[in-house]
């Protein structure tokens, strides 16, 4: 499941999803390393 979206500069994607990084925080915060360290392109595929 995405649970949540950063973009390159940290912002969020959507309202929702941001609601959604606080009830599965630790996912979210985990999915924010992801996007940091890899490609975006592996969310969108």
């Amino acid at each position: 499941v995405k649970v949540i979206f950063f973009s390159k500069t940290g912002e969020r994607a959507a309202p929702f999803l941001r609601q959604t990084a606080k009830d599965y925080w630790s996912y979210a915060s985990f999915a924010f390393v992801l996007w940091r360290e890899e490609e975006s392109s592996i969310w969108w595929n």
